[in-house]
């Protein structure tokens, strides 16, 4: 039986200004003929299949689109196994396996399922599977630990914090898993483990280590080693669970989705059951698609970014504008020319130099000399008050990209 393992698909994915709504649909595409080419028989999705909070109509939209994508891969023999993650709506999952066609329950323990479907599973669950060799798989679906997805109408402790609620919910976790392994899962059988889950010490880079207080933190006697793979999702680089190990992975995401994931090889990784056994150790397959760039520029340095960057047009881009206002008073004309360049950057923020420090913010002088609408900028930069720097970082995207808008200025103006 081959499988392959990927996560953190989020679809309908935007950074600021720039959606990658495309971008991620064609790199899913190309999971779809790697399942032609090496012949899959079970394709695993780790969770966050969605970015949440869509519309309806994008959902819509994005079910029509794995429906098209998916179904030739369905109807030869082909299951897919996806679990929800942090970012899925398990409502959602629920009302779309009720909904739609293309996709199934996943609701029975102890028993092989049907192959040819698409199988949703926003609760722990295990699913068996039988490919055309006669090879039988268990695989143990550990989808994100919320209250909805693992209490199944009982409630939570009450709790006093977040950090509190998260423990809580890591026990419940940890009661479920022990409950499928000490009823559900048949040691006669290989099994796999798919799980969404933040491993402690583990993460997207280096800019960022996430506590109790922000998320449901596994532990290292949480992660047995014991199955033949483990397939995990929600960090978004790809990587060992463990380290030195080959087959407790995170996948990671198909795109870099954020700043911190510049740089990062994207992929997936595939591998093969045969009895009861692994056959040798999962291969990367990487996807590639669009690079993620987080660069510093000078003034001087604009007129050479097309040449330094042959991706200009097609990757994203988050700068920051390195200048003296005294030899440039209007940054504003410096901004424009790094954005004809660099179509789809989505993030762009100034850093000055020379003689000037930088000023507080409630001097901070327009970019554009008696321009109502870069004062409104500045404001935005500097002085507002947000409650995430994530908010900032959308509005500030948002306002610079109406405020650059000419046929708004133009009504502005007049």
């Amino acid at each position: 039986m081959r499988i392959l393992h990927t996560a953190d698909w989020h679809l309908n994915h935007r950074l600021g200004r720039v959606s990658l709504k495309e971008d991620l649909e064609a790199a899913v595409r190309k999971i779809a003929g790697l399942l032609d080419e090496h012949q899959v028989d079970v394709l695993l999705i780790a969770g966050d299949l969605f970015k949440g909070g869509e519309t309806r109509e994008q959902l819509a939209a994005s079910t029509k689109f794995l429906s098209a994508t998916f179904t030739p891969f369905l109807k030869r023999g082909g299951t897919v196994l996806a679990i929800s993650g942090n970012h899925d709506s398990e409502p959602f999952f629920e009302t779309l396996r009720d909904a739609s066609g293309l996709f199934d329950r996943a609701e029975v323990d102890n028993e092989i399922y049907p192959a040819g479907r698409f199988y949703l599973a926003p609760n722990p669950r295990v699913v068996t599977l039988r490919d055309k060799g006669d090879t039988i798989v268990q695989f143990v679906l550990m989808p994100y630990p919320t209250q909805r997805a693992y209490l199944l109408g009982e409630k939570l402790e009450q709790y006093s914090s977040i950090e509190e609620r998260n423990r809580l919910m890591l026990e419940t976790y940890r009661h479920r898993f022990k409950r499928l392994e000490e009823t559900r899962i048949k040691a006669t059988l290989p099994a796999v483990l798919v799980a969404h889950a933040q491993v402690r010490g583990i993460s997207d880079s280096e800019l960022f280590q996430a506590s109790d207080q922000h998320d449901v933190i596994l532990d290292s006697i949480d992660l047995p080693d014991h199955f033949i793979y483990s397939a995990y999702g929600h960090i978004h680089k790809h990587q060992p669970v463990v380290a030195g190990s080959k087959h407790q992975l995170y996948s990671g995401s198909l795109l870099p989705l954020d700043a911190g994931e510049s740089g990062q090889e994207k992929g997936v990784y595939l591998f093969e059951v045969q009895g009861k056994s692994r056959v040798g150790d999962p291969a990367w397959l990487p996807i590639g698609g669009p690079a993620l760039h987080v660069l510093t520029i000078a003034p001087e340095e604009i007129e050479g970014l097309e040449e330094r960057f042959p991706d200009a047009k097609s990757s994203v881009f988050k700068y920051i504008l390195k200048y003296d206002p005294q030899v440039f008073p209007d940054p504003f004309i410096l901004h424009q020319k790094i954005r004809t360049i660099f179509p789809r950057w989505y993030f762009g923020e100034e850093e000055r130099i020379g003689n000037e420090t930088t000023p507080d913010a409630t001097e901070l002088a327009p970019a554009r000399s008696g321009d109502e609408m870069a004062t409104i900028l500045e404001y935005l930069k500097g002085v507002a008050t947000y409650p995430s720097e994530e908010d900032k970082r959308d509005v500030i995207t948002l306002a610079e990209q109406l405020l650059t808008d000419e046929t708004l200025t133009a009504q502005w103006k007049g």
